[in-house]
């Protein structure tokens, strides 16, 4: 299952994790929102990611 995540493109940070694209794209205008409101925006510093998760329940061993 693909999931998107929101991490700091220079030091790759996580932040946070979402099951859709647009919701990370709203998430991170968000982040960005608030970063203007505490004046320490700086201009692309998130990165939306792709994440490719490997679904637990068929890598479970069966005894």
């Amino acid at each position: 299952m693909k999931k998107f995540k929101i991490q700091t493109k220079k030091t790759e940070i996580f932040i946070d994790e979402f099951d859709t694209i647009e919701q990370a794209r709203i998430e991170l205008k968000l982040y960005e929102l608030y970063d203007h409101k505490d004046k320490i925006y700086t201009p692309d510093f998130y990165e939306i990611i792709e994440n490719e998760q490997e679904d637990k329940q068929s890598n479970k061993q069966l005894n």
